[in-house]
């Protein structure tokens, strides 16, 4: 299939594209592709999400191993090392906002 016609009628189109004819071909051509591009884009993410999906499925349906112990999900040290680098953080805002230094207007 050539489409050295299809392309030298198109390049024709937008050649006169002045006369009414020629703009109808070309919007027809533009709906065309906008069509096209639509439907190949809708195609493309059903099919990712598809793919996505199972690619769930498979994880959720696998068979987990229960000889391994979980791993634990709180490290009570490293908790109480973030509380109290935030109670530090608190108090030295609140030290920094308890000390109000008056600024002289300087307009007067």
């Amino acid at each position: 299939m050539k489409f050295t016609p299809i392309l030298s009628s198109v390049r024709e189109a937008y050649a006169r594209r002045h006369e009414p004819e020629h703009v109808r071909s070309l919007a027809a051509l533009f709906w065309r592709s906008m069509l096209a591009f639509t439907a190949i884009s809708l195609i493309g993410i059903v099919l990712y999400g598809s793919w996505e999906f199972m690619r769930v499925m498979q994880i959720v349906s696998a068979p987990e191993d229960f000889r391994i112990a979980p791993r634990a999900a709180l490290d009570r040290n490293r908790l109480e090392r973030v509380l109290s680098d935030i109670t530090a953080r608190r108090d030295a805002y609140d030290a920094v906002g308890s000390t109000f230094v008056p600024i002289a207007d300087p307009s007067r």
